[in-house]
């Protein structure tokens, strides 16, 4: 605190602090040359900057108050961000506004004549206090009240953290009595709801006129009650540091002796950071997939057969299928208690399975049998029911082709799900389970499986007959050579004896012959029968038996053999074959 001209001196070695104030806050206050002025210096947020890095302020509550022989003065109030490294030195002592800059660029000036200049200052956070102004029942200011609880610090200006760095705070009051000169009763009061220990820390102090002082402990009286309020918010004692200081496992701390040098003070620092949880939460969900009988002897004809979203009663299900399956499905966070005490704001990690899902199952004849009890079959056009323990739970079925359950969502999950805490089952979760069953119609005979064909051997397998070839067209413009034939395979024998002869029997024959019907054996054929006669022509060839017999090869033989090849040539003709002659080259 320090007192300021309201006009400043005629030399100006005084500066006039009415250049910081408003002409609305002027003329409402009646502020002269006879106002006598107060400046205050508020250090905000200064041991947070011991950390590396700097860790954001959750939670800020802070009130400023001052006593009643003073107004605040609104306009006057001015934040200045103070620059990294500069708010405490190496042993954690706060830099004071008046203290002379260690700097070697800056060493003849001090502390205050470096930080309100350039872009140190936050006119938007100076906004923000006088916006949370405390004024008394004339409507005058006394001071300012912020209460950040659950968030980050933020003067709101989303634009800029605030929340990690140290700030300036200055402002000015104005006196109300007529002296001019602050009391014994002139003050102002910090409260930032017993967040933090006090503005200068806890003292110690060795009182005893000895040189004992090395073989005493040091004791702070309030140190146990101040760290209780930490506690309470859910901070918890990280380190200490100090000489000879230590941290025992059940978080006391112990401070060593002190020092045996009145000139020398001894510093400790309690490092305090947020206390956390690990939260998991599991919850199971079963599938199981079964028949049930649609008709026939065994079927119970229950109530709601043919609706797909009645359960099918235990006595009419089928022995199998069977299928059961369980999914766990589990997910976690870790909650910071400072900044979430209640657990509203942390995020859940996405659920995951234990590296199971509920995969379509088939009806291939494999898990889901096409008969069951030997004569009850799949029933492709059945009803499929599907039920489950708790209604928000879902499945599909595709005709007969497959069947899967769908998962669960996070909601519905969630609200099946037992929990832990840093693993302490704190709520016990219920499993939920998808019901399926399939149709199995009855058939009165029983169901016969398609029977595999099974292949012939290949040795086995009869061949068809080769067709006789058709004779090629002869070249016509080459003559024909004589004497040269070529007769056709024959791909079928002629039983002589058989009834099937164009002249019967052996018996029928003489009979024939002795009518004149057919030569008598030996005799040269010459003529065959028109109705047995099988001619055909082309250019080239003509089938006439007429010319065989006078182009056979002479010898002594002659009309026995003759005779022989005409009858053989005069069957093979009403059989349907032929011979051809063919041109040569």
């Amino acid at each position: 605190m320090g007192q300021k001209s309201f006009n400043g001196s005629d030399d100006g070695k005084v500066y006039p602090e009415k250049n910081n104030i408003s002409e609305e806050d002027i003329n409402q206050l009646k502020l002269n040359d006879d106002s006598h002025l107060l400046q205050w210096g508020i250090y905000f947020n200064y041991g947070n900057q011991l950390n590396n890095p700097p860790l954001s302020l959750y939670n800020a509550i802070f009130k400023v108050a001052f006593s009643q022989d003073q107004t605040l003065i609104p306009s006057s109030i001015k934040v200045f961000e103070i620059p990294s490294g500069m708010s405490v030195d190496q042993n954690a002592l706060r830099h004071g506004i008046k203290d002379f800059y260690d700097g070697a660029d800056k060493s003849d000036e001090n502390y205050y004549s470096i930080i309100a200049t350039g872009n140190n200052e936050k006119t938007k956070f100076a906004d923000f206090l006088r916006a949370h102004l405390v004024k008394n029942a004339t409507g005058q200011a006394t001071g300012f009240s912020v209460n950040q609880t659950g968030q980050k610090f933020n003067p709101n200006d989303p634009s800029y953290d605030y929340s990690t760095h140290a700030y300036f705070i200055q402002l000015d009051t104005v006196l109300s009595n007529k002296s001019g000169q602050p009391t014994s009763s002139t003050g102002m009061t910090s409260d930032t709801s017993k967040n933090t220990l006090a503005g200068q820390g806890l003292s110690a102090d060795y009182k005893n006129k000895d040189d004992q002082s090395a073989n005493t402990p040091i004791q702070f009286s309030r140190l146990e009650e101040a760290l209780a309020l930490f506690k309470n918010k859910h901070y918890k004692i990280e380190k200490v540091s100090g000489a000879n200081a230590t941290l025992k496992t059940d978080s006391s701390i112990g401070f060593g002796n002190f020092y045996n040098n009145e000139n020398v003070d001894q510093h400790f620092i309690i490092y305090l950071v947020h206390e956390t949880q690990i939260e998991k939460q599991t919850a199971t969900v079963g599938e199981e997939v079964k028949g049930y009988y649609v008709n026939g002897p065994k079927s119970q004809n229950f109530s709601g057969i043919n609706n797909p979203d009645v359960a099918v009663p235990k006595n009419d299900e089928t022995p199998t299928p069977n299928v059961v399956k369980e999914v766990i499905y589990s997910r976690s966070r870790v909650v910071d208690l400072v900044k979430d005490p209640q657990g509203t704001e942390t995020n859940w990690s996405q659920w995951i399975s234990n590296n199971q899902a509920f995969s379509a199952i088939p009806y291939n004849n494999t898990t889901i049998k096409d008969i069951i009890d030997g004569h009850y079959h799949l029933d492709k056009n059945g009803v499929i029911h599907i039920a489950s323990s708790q209604n928000k739970l879902t499945a599909t079925s595709n005709s007969i082709t497959e069947i899967s359950a769908i998962a669960p969502n996070s909601e519905f999950l969630a609200s099946i799900a037992s929990t832990t805490v840093n693993g302490q089952k704190t709520t016990t979760g219920n499993l939920a389970t998808i019901s399926i069953w399939v149709p199995y119609s009855y058939s009165a005979s029983k169901p016969e499986p398609t029977p595999t064909p099974i292949p012939t051997p290949e040795s086995e397998t009869p061949t068809t007959p080769e067709q006789p070839k058709q004779p090629s067209e002869p070249n016509k413009s080459e003559p024909p050579k004589s004497n040269e034939y070529k007769q056709t395979k024959i791909h079928k024998k002629v039983n002589w004896n058989s009834s099937s002869h164009p002249y019967g029997t052996d018996m029928q024959r003489q009979k024939q012959h002795k009518d004149g019907i057919i030569p008598p054996h030996g005799t040269a054929i010459n003529n065959i029968p028109n109705s047995t006669t099988k001619t055909r022509t082309t250019n080239n060839i003509v089938k006439s038996y007429n010319n065989i017999s006078s182009k056979l090869p002479q010898t002594s033989q002659n009309n026995s053999n003759l005779s022989l090849i005409g009858l053989a040539l005069a069957a093979l003709g009403l059989l349907g074959f032929t011979i051809t002659k063919r041109k040569h080259d």
